[in-house]
């Protein structure tokens, strides 16, 4: 195996929907069922964009005013029919599986950093046999615990016992939300522009790098 010394970045940190798998169509199902539930009038599909990707709960308390306990009856709405009919209503994107394991022959270990929870990324991950490209699965506590993606960020570093004073790490996403977790740590990230960003939001918020194909990506990751 390959010393991960050798290339840019020693550890590598993946979001998850909209980055490693195209989850739009389980998530969108759910998302429209927490609205019914607490009350909210049902985005168009171009609308519904925007919800693909940070916390559910921050959303709803943001963008819609709900209080707490609101915001919670609209996660366990959304969670009712999620984990039940639409979890793996997904499919991974095309190049991503190869990647992976071309992270792992050359020795660089890989984590998520997602605000999915932990155990929905976890079973996603087991149902498209990808979980043991990870060495460990980070992301939200279904308490809520975790769900900012700073947040998430921290747990990863905590657990893998890491930091960007002693590692070279990365963080790769496809929102808003992933550049700025990562910028609130100093450590640099690259966008995907195929998630769910809406054109220029990973360059307004300040990616390090943007890439339009898993080729270009993984050049950046392994400096060729």
């Amino acid at each position: 195996m390959t010393e991960a010394s050798q290339y840019p970045y020693d550890v590598i940190l993946f979001d998850l929907d909209g980055t490693i798998s195209d989850s739009a169509p389980g998530i969108t199902a759910s998302l429209r069922h927490c609205f019914d539930a607490v009350g909210i009038e049902q985005p168009s599909d171009a609308e519904m964009g925007k919800y693909l990707g940070p916390p559910l709960a921050v959303a709803l308390q943001d963008w819609h005013g709900l209080d707490e306990a609101m915001a919670e009856r609209g996660v366990m709405a959304y969670r009712e029919v999620y984990h039940d009919n639409n979890e793996y209503n997904a499919q991974i994107f095309e190049g991503m599986p190869a990647l992976l394991q071309e992270l792992n022959d050359r020795g660089i270990p890989i984590a998520t950093a997602t605000s999915k929870p932990i155990e929905s990324a976890t079973r996603v991950l087991d149902h498209f046999d990808l979980t043991h490209h990870f060495v460990m699965i980070g992301g939200a506590q279904l308490d809520g615990t975790n769900s900012k993606k700073p947040d998430v960020i921290r747990y990863v570093f905590d657990e893998m016992q890491i930091h960007p004073d002693s590692h070279r790490i990365i963080m790769i996403g496809d929102r808003n939300h992933d550049v700025h977790g990562a910028q609130h740590h100093g450590i640099p990230v690259i966008g995907v522009e195929w998630g769910y960003a809406d054109p220029g939001e990973l360059e307004a918020a300040g990616a390090d790098f943007v890439v339009g194909s898993v080729a270009e990506l993984r050049a950046i990751l392994l400096g060729e």
